[in-house]
This record gives C-alpha cells, sequence and structure tokens, in this order.
C-alpha cells in the first residue's frame, strides 16, 4: 500500500492519485491527510512496510516527497502558462528548482494539467471549424504530446518508491491496440438518389473517364470504392475495432447518407451484430444537448442499444459543455481525444482514463479514450506523403509499447480507397495494422 500524504485532501489530488496509481501503476494506494496520518498510534503489523509519500512544499526528514507547487489548491480556472524544465528524460512542468531531491517538479499538477485538458479548458481561440487552436495550446507550442508524459510522470515515480521500497509489488500491464473507424461517407457514389445520378452526368460532361468507369461500376455491380467494410471486417480482429456513424444531416459538412436511408440502416444493422459501434454525432451537435439526444435516438432506434460511446464529426467539441451533454445523455465513452495537427498523446495519455470536470470539481463517470493518431491528420495537416506517415506512426507505436499503453488509431473508410488523393494510404494503414499486431503478440 502506497500511503500518499497531504496536508489538505481535495478533489483534483485525490483524481490525480487515482490516474497515477490506479489506472497507470495498477498498485494500491490511500490519500491521507497529514494530521491524521501524524496523529496515529498504532500501526498495524501488515502495514509496518507501507510506503509513505509526501505531498508537500518542504520535505519532512528526508523522506520521499513530492514538491507541491500549489498548483491543486487553487480553486479558480484561469489561464496558466506552467513554468517548464527540459532535460535528458522528459520535459518537466511546475520545476522546484530548491528542490535537491527527486522528483524535482510537481509531478502530480504536471499530470493534472495535462488529463484534465486545462490549457484547452481555458482557451479562448478556435479555429475555422470552431475547433481548438492547437498552435495556441501551451502544451502543442511546448510539443508535450510527443511523449506519453503522464505514463512517464508515473514510471518515474514508481523507479524513485521502488529505490526506497524494492519489496513493492504491481500488477502487470500489456500493450495493447484498437482500430477506430469514422464513417461520414458509407458510400462514394450509391444510395444518393438524384445526387449519384447528377454526379454521374458531371463526369460525362467533364470527360472524367475514370470517375465514369468507378460510377459504372458502381451502379452495374455494387463496387463501390469507399464501401471498405467487408476488407475491415477481414482486416482488423473484431474485438479491437469500432465504427462510429455519422447518421444525421443539418449542416453542408455532413454526409449525404443519413439515418433515413433504408441501405444504410441495413449497413448499421449488420455491422453492430459483429462490431461495437458509436454515435459519430453531426457537425452542429457539439454545441447543442437535444440535437445529441436525437441522434442517439436514431442509432438506438436501428441497432434496439442505447450509444455507450461517441465521438464528434469534425471533433468539434468543447468543454466542459459536450462532455457534460455525453454523460447526461448515458454515453459513457468519449472518444474525442484526438489530434488534429499532429499525432501523439492527447492528454499525456496512451489507456482510457476517467474525465475531471473542471467547473464542478470532480471526477466523472465519463471515459476518455485518447487517440494517437488520425489519417487526415498525416495526411491532410501534417502534409506527410506515406511513406513519411509509415516512419511517424512506427515511431509513436513505439513509444505507446515501451509503457505498455494502448495504441488507438483514427482511420475513415473512405481513406482505404486508391481514389480521391489517398493513392498510397491503404499501404500505411496495412503496415501499421501489421505493426500492432506484431507488438501486440509479443506482449510489447
Amino acid at each position: 500500500m502506497i500511503n500518499i500524504v497531504v496536508d489538505n485532501i481535495n478533489q483534483k489530488i485525490s483524481y490525480t492519485c487515482e490516474v497515477l496509481f490506479r489506472y497507470i501503476l495498477r498498485t494500491e494506494f490511500r490519500v491521507t491527510e497529514r494530521k491524521i496520518f501524524d496523529n496515529r498510534t498504532y500501526q498495524p503489523e501488515n502495514e509496518k512496510s507501507n510506503v509513505i509519500l509526501y505531498y508537500a512544499q518542504e520535505n519532512p526528514d528526508n523522506s520521499l516527497c513530492i514538491p507541491c507547487s500549489g498548483f491543486l489548491h487553487k480553486d479558480e480556472v484561469v489561464a496558466v502558462n506552467p513554468s517548464l524544465h527540459v532535460d535528458s528524460s522528459f520535459p518537466k512542468l511546475f520545476p522546484a528548482p530548491n528542490s535537491a531531491n527527486e522528483p524535482n517538479f510537481d509531478l502530480l499538477a504536471a499530470s493534472f494539467y495535462l488529463l484534465c485538458e486545462y490549457d484547452k479548458f481555458t482557451a479562448s481561440k478556435y479555429d475555422n471549424h470552431g475547433r481548438y487552436l492547437e498552435e495556441d495550446l501551451y502544451s502543442f507550442k511546448h510539443k508535450l504530446h510527443r511523449q506519453p508524459l503522464v505514463h512517464l510522470y508515473a514510471e518515474h515515480l514508481w523507479t524513485l518508491i521502488k529505490k526506497r521500497y524494492p519489496g513493492l509489488k504491481r500488477d502487470a500491464q500489456r500493450f495493447n491496440y484498437e482500430i477506430s473507424i469514422d464513417i461520414d461517407h458509407p458510400w462514394a457514389y450509391l444510395h444518393k438518389g438524384l445526387t449519384g445520378y447528377a454526379g454521374f452526368i458531371k463526369d460525362i460532361v467533364r470527360l472524367d473517364f475514370s470517375g465514369i468507369e468507378r460510377r459504372y461500376n458502381a451502379f452495374r455491380i455494387g463496387s463501390d470504392p469507399y464501401f471498405t467494410f467487408p476488407y475491415l471486417i477481414e482486416t482488423v480482429d473484431n474485438e479491437k475495432l469500432q465504427f462510429f456513424f455519422l447518421i444525421n444531416r443539418e449542416s453542408s459538412m455532413d454526409g449525404r447518407h443519413t439515418y433515413k436511408c433504408k441501405a444504410y440502416r441495413d449497413l448499421i444493422s449488420s455491422l453492430s451484430r459483429s462490431v461495437r459501434i458509436g454515435l459519430h454525432p453531426s457537425y452542429n451537435t457539439a454545441f447543442s444537448k437535444q440535437a445529441l439526444q436525437l441522434e442517439a435516438m436514431y442509432l438506438k432506434s436501428i441497432t434496439s442499444q442505447h450509444p455507450k460511446d461517441a465521438r464528434q464529426h469534425y471533433l468539434r467539441y468543447r468543454l466542459p459543455q459536450t462532455r457534460t451533454y455525453y454523460s447526461e445523455l448515458g454515453i459513457v465513452n468519449d472518444y474525442n481525444a484526438v489530434m488534429i495537427r499532429d499525432i501523439g498523446f492527447p492528454c499525456g495519455m496512451c489507456i482510457p482514463f476517467p474525465y475531471f470536470n473542471l467547473t464542478e470539481n470532480r471526477m466523472t463517470g465519463l471515459v476518455i479514450h485518447p487517440a494517437q493518431a488520425m489519417d487526415v491528420a498525416l495526411k491532410n495537416y501534417m502534409r506527410l506523403n506515406p511513406e513519411e506517415a509509415k516512419e511517424r506512426l512506427t515511431e509513436v507505436i513505439e513509444k505507446s509499447a515501451s509503457v505498455n499503453g494502448k495504441f488507438l488509431l483514427v482511420w475513415h473508410n473512405s481513406s482505404l480507397t486508391e481514389y480521391f488523393g489517398w493513392k498510397g494510404w491503404k499501404s500505411v494503414f496495412e503496415e501499421t495494422m501489421a505493426l500492432l499486431k506484431k507488438k501486440f503478440l509479443s506482449g510489447n
């Protein structure tokens, strides 16, 4: 048992310890106020070997101590740019320059700042889609997403604890992965009604012979380039595969196929019998609980199950509103922690973890599933070619495996075609899958 002794317990400290010790280190712990801990007059025999870890501004009796910066004791939520020290190991937020011992930074505050996306919560600038402007975020500017920092912080602390308490044990954790597919356009040509036939006419007028051939094959034999679902079912183990369905259209940014299309309803119903599915709420839903509720109802009417998982279309979400709506509507898994302009480790994490609502100052039942890479980020925002993308993906997978994390890849069914600018990207997906399977089977 690890005893974390603090001057005053609060929700932020309890939450951060929960993530570090229970979710990452997978070991027993408890947080105790110092006045209670110091006043104990009897220590049971089985507690004599318990670890004592202080979280304080001063180190008592040269004990193992995390220096407290005071950040986790502040009630107000205002924009903060933490001090940062970078050494040969990793970037350290809230450094304690006068500390002669390790850790020489406020490891709990640093972890909390990343876990709760503090810089997003206090952000005031957004891109043209109303998304958080990543370039303006403290964590992005300092490239904190390039490493699974919260995992590294936890492992660093574990190493220090083990030096003093070598007999301490923890449960083993192994590398895992998940493939998450966003379905914005289930078909490129089929089941679009008059719109599909109008596209045929446009191809003829433009003398786009390759487009004419593809449309002809789609209409004649059903060979639609975006219909990659049989391939995905065959390529990815079903227990590691999940589809997110965009099922409504209230904006020109949404897809053409909606819950009103019988072929689309049949597709969703069929896939839901063998693979996990989730809701991909449409473009305008991030700021409307009612719109989210309606789309959850539409999906339930198709699958007979209330959706538990969600990721917003275009990754449009706002803290804390969107996640509050999720909790109120019975959605328990949030898949929105995905980077748009880079790949890496949002929130410093590569395993699912509980969401902390800064407005309500409490840990919630909502679970955040951070993704390490997305196809659109690699191609459209980072502007990598397929070979460069493979190299970057390999780097991030290796870093995930080094901390026995869970690598979550976000792809689109429409990105697996060799058309519409995605030539060569199917090989990126396949080689990434091969590496993930190899890492998983080897245990690292």
